[in-house]
């Protein structure tokens, strides 16, 4: 057996009844560019979640609406064509999302109030917490999506009309 056959063995198993080898990339089990129907099942399943999750972060104001909708994003974008589309779509979040996954970033007005509501968030949550360990989580956390919004995520530049 070559070398490059063990290597790859590493990252595969094989199914006793059939005789190709599948890998588990990203999460998904894949032959080529073909996931198994239960895997499109369970990213659909799971997008729907997100988007219900991140419609209930519009009301309520300590739960994410757009890391749930990236989320259910990257999910229909593997499990269903359709369902993506129709998130790309949308009247509310499409614009955001198509930006987001072109890689021009999202506005600077975006980034201020995700800040802006991130900080104060976990600003009431680290003074009603006297646990010291989960107030330095809540600032490690809060400091890590912070350096992500504004170093490394670009900043959408938009004309003014």
């Amino acid at each position: 057996m070559a070398e490059n056959d063990v290597n790859r063995m590493k990252f595969s198993f094989k199914l006793p009844y059939l005789t190709k080898y599948y890998f588990i990339a990203a999460g998904s089990c894949i032959m080529g560019p073909i996931l198994f129907p239960t895997m499109k099942l369970l990213f659909n399943i799971i997008g729907v979640l997100a988007v219900l999750l991140g419609i209930l972060g519009l009301f309520l104001p300590l739960l994410p609406t757009t890391p749930f909708l990236l989320l259910a994003s990257a999910c229909f974008a593997r499990g269903s064509d359709r369902l993506h589309g129709w998130l790309l779509n949308h009247r509310v979040f499409g614009v955001y999302l198509r930006n987001f996954e072109a890689g021009n970033g999202i506005p600077l007005r975006a980034k201020i109030v995700a800040s802006v509501m991130m900080w104060s968030s976990l600003l009431v949550a680290i003074l009603r917490f006297e646990h010291l360990g989960l107030r330095v989580a809540l600032v490690l956390i809060g400091a890590s999506v912070s350096l992500y919004l504004w170093r490394y995520l670009p900043t959408l530049r938009t004309s003014r009309s």
